[in-house]
């Protein structure tokens, strides 16, 4: 054996070490990489229209919430059946919001909402009901869940003087957390 097929034989030997730890291991329980990626597009597609329908879902009920809002202030009828309807879908709405922010926004690491009205107009109807207590609840949680950079209403500063405002009236200016939650907003 020459110095030109040893060479060979070193050459060959590095390129079909380099190629095995090149290649893609085929995840379990898939047995060849073809079908796995046939799996992935196929659980791509279903996650979109999961997605989809909660998305739709969620704007579907925002036209709701403009509308019964605009009734409600329009009457100055902030209790009763409708205030009680009113307050419902808005928390189901907050609810669908969620969802999708803990189900596709958080492991995706994406955030495709810029305005999220349940909160602002739950806030609005707790104040005209007095339930302050109430009312500040929802703006903590609003603000937990990272709507005020997006909140669409001229500004994130609206949340917090809402916020402040509540808690001022509800007597729970003094306390820690909003305390806290207000000096970040400085």
């Amino acid at each position: 054996m020459g110095l030109l097929d040893k060479l060979t034989n070193i050459v060959s030997n590095t390129i079909t070490e380099a190629t095995k730890s090149n290649t893609k291991k085929v995840p379990y329980p898939y047995k060849d990489m073809e079908s796995y990626q046939m799996a992935k597009r196929r659980d791509n597609y279903i996650y979109t229209l999961q997605y989809q329908k909660i998305e739709n879902q969620y704007y579907d009920s925002i036209t709701k919430i403009d509308t019964l809002w605009s009734v409600l202030y329009n009457l100055k009828d902030f209790n009763g059946e409708k205030a009680d309807k009113f307050e419902q879908i808005c928390i189901d709405n907050i609810n669908v919001f969620k969802k999708m922010y803990y189900d596709y926004w958080v492991p995706n690491n994406t955030h495709d909402l810029n305005c999220v009205p349940a909160y602002k107009r739950l806030a609005m109807l707790y104040e005209k009901q007095g339930r302050y207590d109430d009312a500040v609840r929802v703006c903590i949680d609003a603000i937990d869940h990272g709507v005020p950079n997006e909140y669409g209403d001229g500004g994130s500063g609206k949340l917090y003087a809402r916020l402040a405002r509540m808690a001022k009236k509800a007597g729970l200016l003094e306390d820690d957390k909003i305390q806290c939650i207000l000096r970040e907003n400085q």
